[in-house]
């Protein structure tokens, strides 16, 4: 099956460069502008992957196959091959190599509405297709067509222990010097392939090699499956997806088949949500996440014996330990890299820790205690103090947010602790919340 174009790439790249200036007439920012344009390349890969949508295509399969745990892929699939019409128009041809690997695609996506011969036939099938000599001379062979050789290797797995005799075969296709692939991105292809069959990722060392679209969006594909491994210490995978980003915005998707168009939309895709997700997740979210702290603790648990006679159920908050404690549960639901009480560099004699840290925005968090109104005042020098010790030796971090529990509800005195704590070098933000009414007064 080629996997190419159509043609109208000059009225698709027309279109792409209106809505473009479009974008700059009405006033938009640069970021805007991307956006924009990444959004009409995105539908404009939909529309080439819907080219394939028909029950029992392969491109489309390949397609599905990408995309089908994409529910935001705004497509109504159709490619199910296990129809009445697909298998009456195709009966006479199961035996065939693209009627295999369509069957592979089936048995891997749609298996429960799989006809209970379909399975007996592919067996036969498969064994049939080892006696063929998959080099033969005018190279029409699904050795040389990744679609066909990826449909034909589901089919095998699909098998479980009836295609392991299979499995062994195709990967001695895939190590015979004849499979040797023609383009780059065919390679990265068979690398997957392999990884079907054995499990076994293929190490990719130098990624700045692949330079267009297709290739990138491969790779990122690839590896957010695990069956690529970016050992590049040059890039990874924040960069690849740049560079996914970069190129898609100036590709011209009317150039590609359907199975590459479903390709680059899903690298596109995963790194706008990444590229979304790095600008969400900043400093400022902690904070304000930290200030919901107070409409959270409306569900605290402090049931009243009155109400509640058999084992009435009471969470205290006596200490800073019980308020670290909350903030680690709030903090490590968003931040995987979250770090309770990191160890910092020792200054002089001294070694110091702070209560969390999150690297990725080098960004420390310094949690407080107060439990009465005069502690504010003590608290204001021991973050003075911290501050400065905390930041002075560390090359992981540059910023401190510091959090305070004040169980006196001592409200008058947050907005002083907060103006002259803000005053200090270092803090980002603080955020001082008060004991909820529920809990019983000390």
């Amino acid at each position: 099956m080629p996997d190419t174009g159509a043609g109208g790439g000059l009225g698709a790249a027309r279109g792409r460069d209106a809505e473009a200036r479009g974008a700059r007439a009405s006033g938009r920012d640069g970021a805007s502008e991307v956006a924009a344009l990444l959004g009409a390349q995105q539908r404009a890969l939909v529309a080439r992957v819907a080219t394939a949508n028909a029950s029992g295509n392969l491109e489309g399969l390949f397609a599905y196959h990408v995309l089908h745990d994409e529910p935001s892929f705004p497509l109504d699939w159709d490619v199910d091959p296990f129809t009445q019409a697909w298998l009456a128009a195709n009966a006479d041809r199961l035996g065939h190599t693209p009627t295999i690997a369509t069957l592979g695609y089936g048995l891997r996506h749609f298996r429960t509405k799989a006809p209970p011969r379909v399975t007996e036939r592919l067996t036969s099938e498969l064994v049939k297709l080892r006696l063929r000599d998959p080099f033969p001379e005018d190279r029409v062979s699904f050795a040389f067509d990744p679609i066909t050789f990826l449909g034909i290797a589901l089919a095998a797995k699909a098998l479980a222990k009836e295609g392991d005799e299979t499995r062994a075969w195709l990967v001695s296709v895939l190590d015979d010097p004849r499979c040797h692939s023609a383009t780059s991105y065919h390679a990265l292809l068979q690398g997957y392939i392999r990884w079907i069959l054995t499990g076994n990722a293929k190490t990719v060392a130098a990624v700045r090699q692949h330079r267009n679209v297709e290739e990138l969006a491969l790779l990122e594909w690839g590896s957010r499956r695990g069956a690529l491994l970016l050992v590049d210490p040059l890039v990874d995978l924040s960069r690849l997806q740049a560079r996914v980003l970069q190129e898609a915005a100036v590709a011209d998707p009317s150039t590609l088949g359907a199975a590459r168009a479903a390709v680059v939309w899903s690298a596109v895709h995963a790194s706008l949500v990444r590229s979304v997700d790095e600008l969400v997740l900043s400093r400022s979210h902690v904070a304000t996440l930290l200030r919901r702290f107070e409409a959270a603790m409306r569900r605290w648990r402090w049931d009243d014996p009155t109400v509640v006679r058999q084992r009435p159920i009471r969470w205290e908050i006596t200490a800073e330990r019980e308020v670290q404690d909350i903030l680690w549960i709030i903090l490590r639901s968003v931040f995987e890299d979250v770090i309770d009480e990191e160890t910092l560099p020792k200054v002089g004699h001294s070694t110091y820790r702070a209560d969390f840290g999150i690297p990725s925005l080098r960004l420390l968090i310094e949690v407080k205690y107060a439990r009465k109104a005069s502690d504010f005042r003590v608290l204001e020098k021991e973050v003075m103090e911290d501050s400065i010790a905390y930041l002075q030796r560390s090359d992981r971090y540059d910023r401190i947010l510091v959090f305070i529990y004040d169980d006196s509800a001592s409200v008058q005195e947050h907005d002083i602790t907060e103006r002259s704590l803000r005053e200090l070098p270092g803090i980002e933000d603080v955020v001082i919340v008060s004991r909820p009414s529920q809990l019983d007064v000390r």
